[in-house]
C-alpha cells in the first residue's frame, strides 16, 4: 500500500486510484519566458519521481499530463522583441504568433533540460500549451458566471471570493483550507493578486482580462446572466483558469486521482484550481495534492525574483552533470526543504561513484547475493518507498546492500548461495528497478 502526504488533510493518507489499475496525475508546468531554475525542476523531478514509483514500484499505468504556460504576463512582455514571423492575417494575429514563436523557443529549451535530468517527452500522456485550450477557458468562465461566482467588470471577469467563501461555508469546507489559510482573519490588504484590479473585493482575482493595448487578445463573447445581455470581451485568461479548463478537459474521471507542485502553489494558484473547479463543475478538481517543499541557497528559497538561482546549464559549467543534480534532489525527501551548494552536489557525486565502484566489484568477482538477500532487500527498499516516497533512507537501504555485498568474497556468497550465477539476474533486475524508479544509470 502506497501512503502519500495529502497536503490538504496535512497527513500520510493511503493512496487509492478512481481507477483499479489506471492512475490520473496533474502536475503544473513551466511559465515558459525563460530558462527553468533548479527550484523549477526540483518540482518537475518530484514528479516524475512519483509516478516512476506508481509504475515501477506499484504497477499502475500512470496518465500524467503536465501543462505548458504560454500567455501570461511575462510571457506576453517578452515576445513583442520577436521580428522573424511571417504569413499573418491582421495585427492581432501577428502578435499571437510572436508569443507562439517565443514561447515555443523556450518550450524547446526546457524539455532540452528535462531530457538531461533523465523526463522524457514519452513519459507524458499530454502537454497541453493554455493557447490551445481557450475554448475550454471560456466555456468554465461562462459556467462560473453563471452560477453567481463571478462577474464582469470594466471589460475583464472576475471571481468573488467572499460569495464563494460563504458558499464554502455553507457546504462544510473552506477556502484556504489546501494552503492551510485562514481567510476569515486575513485583511483585504493582504493581496492575492499579482496585478492591480479594480475588482470588487481585493481578495477576487481575475478570470479573463481585458484587453490592452498592444497586447495579444481572444474574442469572448460572455453572457450577463442577470440581464441576459451579450457582453463582447476581448482579452485573454487569467493564469488559474487555465489549469482548471485542462484538467477536466484531458482526463477521463474528474476528479482525477493526483495534484502535483511545489509548495508556493498551494495558495493562491491552487486553492484557486479548487474554487474554480467547484464553482463551475460542482466538484473539487483532484482527490490527492502532494507538493514538494523549496529548493534553498545559503538559507533562502531559490527564486527569480531574488536572483539568487542556477539553471542546469549554470552547474554544468561549474563540472556538476545533470545525473547528477538529478540524484542529489530524488536521494533528499521531497516534503523537506534542502540547500543547494557545491558542498551538497560534491556529496552526491561521491556517492553515486561509489555505488557504481561496488555493483562493478560485484560484477568482476561475480559476487552476487542469494535470492533471499535480493529480495529481503527489494523488501525493505519498497516498503520505505510507499511510505511518501521516503527516498533518503530507500537510497540508504540500496546503497548499504551492495556496499556489504562488494566486500564478501565470491566464496562467502557461494556459501549463501550455492549457484552464484543463478543470481545473477535476479540482481540485476533489482538494480536495473532502483534505477528506474529514480531515474539514475547505475
Amino acid at each position: 500500500m502506497l501512503y502519500l502526504f495529502d497536503s490538504r488533510k496535512k497527513e500520510k493518507v493511503e493512496f487509492v486510484p478512481i481507477q483499479k489499475d489506471v492512475v490520473s496525475f496533474y502536475s503544473c508546468g513551466p511559465t515558459v519566458y525563460n530558462r527553468v531554475h533548479i527550484g523549477n525542476l526540483r518540482a518537475f523531478i518530484f514528479s516524475d519521481l512519483l509516478q516512476r514509483w506508481l509504475k515501477h514500484g506499484c504497477g499502475y499505468d500512470v496518465k500524467w499530463v503536465m501543462n505548458i504556460t504560454d500567455v501570461d504576463d511575462k510571457t506576453i512582455k517578452s515576445s513583442c522583441f520577436v521580428d522573424d514571423v511571417d504569413n499573418v492575417d491582421n495585427e492581432n494575429q501577428l502578435k499571437i504568433s510572436k508569443l507562439s514563436a517565443f514561447t515555443q523557443k523556450y518550450s524547446d529549451l526546457f524539455f532540452e533540460d528535462l531530457s538531461k535530468v533523465s523526463i522524457e517527452k514519452l513519459s507524458f500522456s499530454s502537454l497541453p500549451k493554455a493557447t490551445d485550450y481557450i475554448e475550454e477557458m471560456k466555456n468554465l468562465i461562462q459556467k462560473i458566471v453563471d452560477n453567481g461566482f463571478g462577474y464582469v467588470l470594466n471589460g475583464s471577469v472576475y471571481f468573488d471570493v467572499l460569495k464563494y467563501a460563504d458558499y464554502a461555508k455553507e457546504n462544510g469546507f473552506k477556502y484556504g483550507q489546501l494552503g492551510h489559510v485562514d481567510f476569515d482573519k486575513m485583511e483585504e490588504t493582504d493581496r492575492v493578486l499579482e496585478d492591480s484590479f479594480d475588482t470588487r473585493s481585493k481578495f477576487d482575482f481575475v478570470l479573463w482580462k481585458e484587453k490592452k493595448q498592444g497586447e495579444p487578445f481572444w474574442e469572448f463573447d460572455i453572457v450577463d446572466k442577470k440581464n441576459g445581455e451579450v457582453v463582447s470581451l476581448g482579452g485573454r485568461p487569467g493564469w488559474h483558469i487555465e489549469c482548471s479548463a485542462m484538467e477536466k478537459a484531458l482526463f477521463d474521471t474528474f476528479p482525477f486521482d493526483i495534484h502535483s507542485g511545489g509548495v508556493d502553489l498551494c495558495f493562491p494558484h491552487h486553492e484557486d484550481e479548487i474554487a474554480q473547479s467547484r464553482a463551475g463543475y460542482g466538484k473539487d478538481p483532484a482527490r490527492y495534492w502532494v507538493h514538494n517543499e523549496h529548493l534553498m541557497i545559503d538559507g533562502k528559497k531559490m527564486s527569480k525574483s531574488l536572483g539568487n538561482f542556477y539553471t542546469l546549464e549554470d552547474l554544468e559549467k561549474k563540472g556538476f552533470s545533470p545525473e547528477v543534480v538529478r540524484f542529489f534532489l530524488v536521494i533528499n525527501n521531497y516534503g523537506k526543504k534542502i540547500n543547494l551548494s557545491d558542498e551538497s552536489l560534491s556529496g552526491a557525486s561521491v556517492m553515486l561513484n561509489r555505488l557504481r565502484k561496488n555493483l562493478l566489484k560485484i560484477e568482476d568477482e561475480k559476487a552476487y547475493p542469494s535470492v533471499e538477500l535480493i529480495q529481503k532487500s527489494k523488501e525493505k527498499f519498497a516498503n520505505v518507498m510507499n511510505n511518501n516516497l521516503n527516498t533518503p533512507v530507500a537510497i540508504a537501504e540500496f546503497f548499504g546492500f551492495i556496499k556489504k555485498m562488494s566486500k564478501m568474497s565470491a566464496l562467502e556468497i557461494a556459501k549463501e548461495s550455492g549457484f552464484i550465477q543463478e543470481n545473477k539476474n535476479l540482481f540485476n533486475e533489482y538494480v536495473y528497478f532502483v534505477e528506474s524508479v529514480f531515474g539514475v544509470k547505475f
